[in-house]
């Protein structure tokens, strides 16, 4: 519901493929803005300023998803799923 109100379509317009402490990212790790965005997070430039992200995949994260978040270039370190790691 708080997506819906915070993205309308926009999701799909823009192919979100996943979701990082409340920022949608596509395959290509671009994050995708909403235009009435209300929700209190982290901001992404803070993140991008840590000398250590770590990003844990596991096995239920689909293999786009996976894709786009290292895409992002957030993270320094990740842990992913052997399951994960092979369709990639």
């Amino acid at each position: 519901m708080a997506t819906e109100a915070r993205f309308e379509k926009k999701l799909q317009k823009k192919n979100a493929v996943g979701m990082i402490l409340g920022y949608y990212y596509d395959i290509n790790g671009n994050f995708i803005q909403s235009d009435s965005d209300y929700a209190i997070q982290i901001p992404i430039e803070s993140i991008r300023k840590t000398k250590n992200v770590i990003g844990i995949i596991n096995a239920r994260v689909n293999k786009n998803a996976a894709i786009g978040a290292l895409n992002t270039g957030l993270f320094s370190h990740i842990i992913i799923s052997e399951a994960v790691s092979s369709e990639i």
